[in-house]
């Protein structure tokens, strides 16, 4: 019995010290200091054996643990405060030493006619004096604060100065004797509530600090979450949405309460195109292949717009491996889709233009050598006098026209390479346009007879004023002419159209020729453009003239159109040019 209130006197000792640290509490020090002495000379009773010293080591905890308790009156300050319960053990230790090891030192405590001596009986009354002291001090206490543990300690000292008293009364072996003993025990018991008490306000102290923590990370997490610029979204095993933040409201426009509960399928949300490899890297993710996986593609917004993005997919799991959700980091990369495309496409573009230059160079450098070799035959020939008298005519007409082919190629260049500095001169006034494409026409006709093609003139509205330049506006109808009759057959006929719309004029040149593909139609008035870029292609030219008839109408607020059923049926040329009123 002695041995376990010791224990339990030393663990009400450490409480309170804890208990001291945390509140400062300077009187719980004087009681832990008494449970200290009663708890180490406790242990040392219970270790004596029977003789004097047994005896004392049961009066000297009354007496030592009464007077300590006792001093819970006097005020006591921090620094002795932090040093009482060693200072006490530390004075304790010595004693229990004496106890244990020199039992000549202690007079016997038991008188001549076999019971305790008076001294025995005076030292645990005044222990017992001292207890009830203490327990008036934990009784005023609670009355002002009505706290448990102040309730607590005053019955504790209550009980040990009830058990002091009557040791008083006791004699020895009798059964006063081990009521006393009993009522130690008890007492001892009764603090121990206190620290039953003082561990579960621990646990639930700590258990609330856990929860605030947790409750706090958890507002963290859920503020980055709703903050973030990606869109969360978390499914179930079987797809269902779990979770749908605000980043996923604003990307795709669906508020959480239109989707929560639903699967991908129950609404439009994948691009249907792209649904194939969402599924391939889901059906990895589901089969455990993967625990992570990125997709690219696309999606539908609420308002049925597509925006491209990346998905980051990452699978939660239990201990055991049971799926638990899916979890996916959603980024909206339209913006840097289109910039990679546009990049591709001016990419694209250049690549195309490199080409189209290098045909250019290829055509240029045959179309020039043609007319240039012809030139110079007829000029040897001359010379060597291999031309007979009656040919001279001839070979002079064949050595003029070998000039103007060149002349025209050489003013298409330059014409061209004006337009791209923004040089080409544009002398603007009024006339009326009929004459100008009766002179294109006639200028025309001359070459197109060489090749049995008719050009047929019909003029709907015989007065259009324009303010234009008319040279430049007959190179721009002469070129659309010479292009219908490049592209006819033998044969064949050209129609031009003259005509107001409103308040444009409307000229429209027709053959019956080559036609235009489809997949050519965009690149049909871009510079150094043909449909058959080669040298070797069976019709001439750099393949500047179109480029050059949209630069000129341009000029003049005009525009100018293509038609065509497709490759050998034929195109029509609209020219539409402002009139003035």
């Amino acid at each position: 019995m002695e041995a376990v209130g010791g224990v339990v006197a030393l663990a009400v000792a450490a409480v309170l010290l804890a208990r001291v640290g945390a509140r400062n509490e300077p009187h719980l020090k004087w009681v832990a200091a008494a449970m200290v002495s009663m708890g180490a000379l406790d242990l040392a009773h219970a270790c004596v054996p029977l003789g004097p010293p047994f005896f004392w080591s049961r009066a000297l905890p009354t007496l030592i643990g009464g007077l300590l308790a006792a001093a819970v009156w006097v005020p006591i300050g921090p620094r002795l405060g932090r040093w009482l319960p060693w200072i006490v053990l530390f004075a304790t230790i010595p004693i229990c030493a004496a106890l244990l090891g020199w039992p000549s030192l202690w007079p016997p405590m038991i008188s001549s006619t076999g019971d305790y001596a008076v001294a025995a009986k005076w030292i645990n009354v005044t222990g017992g004096t001292g207890f009830l002291a203490a327990s008036v001090f934990f009784v005023r206490r609670y009355m002002k604060q009505r706290l448990a543990e102040d309730l607590i300690l005053a019955n504790q000292f209550v009980i040990f100065a009830v058990a002091g008293v009557l040791f008083a009364l006791a004699s020895l072996w009798n059964a006063n004797f081990w009521i006393f003993h009993m009522l130690r025990l008890i007492a001892y018991l009764v603090v121990l509530r206190l620290v039953v008490d003082v561990y579960r306000e621990h646990e639930s102290t700590a258990r609330a600090d856990v929860e605030t923590r947790l409750d706090h990370a958890y507002e963290l997490l859920q503020l980055h979450v709703e903050n973030s610029p990606l869109a969360v979204i978390e499914w179930d095993d079987r797809l269902h949405v779990l979770r749908w933040s605000g980043g996923a409201e604003r990307m795709f426009g669906w508020k959480a309460d239109e989707v929560v509960g639903k699967t991908p399928g129950e609404w439009r949300f994948i691009v249907e195109a792209d649904a194939p490899a969402v599924n391939a890297v889901l059906e990895r993710l589901f089969a455990g292949t993967d625990t992570r996986a990125m997709v690219a593609n696309r999606n539908y917004r609420r308002d049925g717009s597509v925006i491209s993005c990346e998905w980051h997919n990452s699978m939660l799991r239990d201990r055991e491996g049971r799926l638990r959700s899916l979890l996916s980091l959603v980024l909206d990369v339209t913006d840097r889709v289109e910039a990679e495309r546009g990049l591709r496409d001016a990419m694209e573009a250049a690549e195309a233009a490199n080409r189209a230059k290098d045909e250019f160079l290829a055509v240029a450098s045959h179309e020039l050598r043609t007319p240039m070799t012809s030139l110079l035959g007829w000029i040897r020939m001359l010379q060597t006098g291999l031309v007979p008298d009656k040919d001279r005519a001839h070979a002079i007409e064949q050595m003029r026209r070998a000039a103007g082919v060149q002349r025209r190629l050489v003013e298409d260049i330059l014409d061209i390479s004006r337009s791209a500095t923004g040089r080409m001169q544009i002398l603007k006034a009024r006339h009326d346009l009929v004459p100008v494409v009766r002179i294109a026409v006639e200028e025309a006709t001359a070459a197109g007879a060489e090749r049995r093609i008719m050009i047929d003139l019909a003029v709907a509205s015989p007065h259009l004023e324009i303010d234009g330049d008319e040279g430049r506006i007959r190179q721009a109808i002469g070129n659309l002419l010479g292009n219908a009759i490049k592209f006819s057959k033998a044969g064949d006929g050209i129609s031009v159209l003259v005509d107001r719309d409103g308040s444009d004029a409307l000229i429209r040149v027709s053959d019956k020729g080559a036609g235009i593909a489809p997949e050519f139609f965009p690149k049909l008035f871009q510079r150094f453009r043909q449909a058959d870029g080669s040298s070797t292609r069976a019709f001439g030219g750099l393949g500047l003239g179109l480029a050059i008839v949209r630069e000129i109408v341009e000029a003049h607020g005009g525009s100018v159109a293509a038609e065509s059923a497709g490759v050998g049926e034929g195109t029509a040329f609209t020219v539409r040019l402002p009139t003035v009123s």
